[in-house]
């Protein structure tokens, strides 16, 4: 009889782990709890229009009142944080590889996670248009 042909593994970075999670890089990761968009395509207009923003405390810094592209791509965002940081409005130019979008289990866009701080964003200069 002959021996049955052997079948390649799943790589570690797809599929199911323990308990139902799904593995990605050989992490664990709940498909149910947000995610960051890495290794994902890059962030629509869409899903980027609007957002809730949060720094990288987590605590929420604004909204996106409109975006910076370069063709088809989107290169920037323009957030208003005036409220977060006690003021009056005050709109600022934050470039797309400063933030990622953190994703539900289904892939859909949640907010937006800033790698900015308070201080540096009362310190940044007003957007001039």
């Amino acid at each position: 009889m002959p021996a049955p042909e052997a079948t390649a593994a799943p790589p570690e970075d797809a599929g199911a782990g323990p308990s139902g999670t799904t593995t990605l890089d050989g992490q664990a990761v709940d498909p149910a709890a947000p995610r960051t968009d890495a290794g994902m395509a890059a962030p629509s207009a869409q899903e980027l229009t609007g957002a809730t923003v949060l720094d990288a405390s987590g605590e929420t810094i604004g909204t996106v009142t409109d975006l910076e592209v370069d063709g088809d791509a989107v290169t920037a965002v323009l957030i208003d944080v005036g409220a977060y940081i006690g003021g009056e409005s005050k709109i600022v130019h934050l470039p797309i590889d400063a933030f990622h979008v953190a994703r539900a289990g289904d892939g859909s866009a949640t907010h937006i996670e800033a790698s900015v701080t308070r201080a540096e964003l009362e310190a940044m200069d007003p957007h001039q248009d």
